[in-house]
């Protein structure tokens, strides 16, 4: 697998759970947008629109993803230090 296909393939994953805890709560994100932002948030190329005011909750969703694992594994460094 390339390098290209794995970044892809990496977001697609990472997209699955913001569109899936949303359905859940009753709001449909749409999957290009959620895709789009994760790029955006992981520094990968990704289109350079600016987001609009209603997908803005989309980027929010999307950050929250990419921060969770980083916020839980730095607490986890810090608590193992103390």
């Amino acid at each position: 697998m390339g390098e290209d296909e794995c970044t892809q393939l990496t977001v697609e994953v990472m997209s699955t759970e913001p569109l899936t805890t949303s359905e859940i709560e009753g709001e449909i994100l749409d999957r290009a947008s959620v895709q789009s932002s994760i790029q955006r948030q992981l520094g990968l190329a990704a289109d350079n629109r600016r987001v609009a005011p209603r997908e803005q909750r989309t980027a929010r969703v999307s950050a929250m993803r990419i921060s969770a694992p980083r916020t839980s594994s730095e607490q986890l460094e810090g608590s193992a230090s103390s």
